[in-house]
């Protein structure tokens, strides 16, 4: 059962609950499940590792808390959806300036102290290099531009910018 703390009223506390979920689905001739997974984690219960072999349900838990998959019975329970922030194995990528890569799903605002922060973010997670080669507003196919770590990285600067409460990383 899902407890949220009394003492989180209207505030904007973020919690995610898997209450009794279990997820099936035919993929590919391949069955995916899980079976009745339980576990609550908020901003302050400090973490949850979920590891195990490949294809034992970790990637489905991560599309079941970002909404992407619905379970076949229990509830997935996500509360201040805007102060969790799911960072998948490969980050999204959109057409657009590097500005726009770091602070997505948000628009940059396009200020002086906002160009600072990126690019102090991207100096952070050690792609300063992409700097040197392209500006901010410089408006790519980052899909094809940027490699496998490379994209890894970014979402960990996105992370950094965004400053969520609770953050659900798939492999990363």
């Amino acid at each position: 059962m899902c407890i949220r703390d009394s003492s989180d009223s209207f505030d904007d506390s973020a919690s995610v609950c898997f209450d009794h979920v279990s997820f099936q689905q035919k993929q590919m001739g391949v069955k995916v499940m899980l079976k009745l997974v339980q576990f609550q984690v908020d901003e302050h219960s400090g973490g949850l590792a979920i590891s195990g072999p490949s294809g034992c349900g970790k990637s489905t838990i991560v599309k079941l808390i970002a909404n992407l998959w619905k379970p076949s019975s229990g509830a997935v329970q996500v509360t201040s959806r805007a102060n969790v922030f799911v960072l998948p194995s490969t980050p999204y990528m959109t057409y657009g300036t590097l500005r726009e890569q770091v602070t997505y799903p948000h628009s940059p605002e396009g200020d002086h102290r906002e160009a600072e922060k990126v690019e102090q973010l991207l100096r952070l997670v050690q792609l300063g290099h992409i700097l040197e080669r392209w500006s901010l507003d410089a408006v790519q196919d980052w899909t094809v531009r940027l490699a496998g770590g490379e994209k890894q990285k970014l979402g960990i600067a996105r992370v950094l910018h965004h400053q969520p409460k609770i953050v659900v990383m798939d492999e990363s």
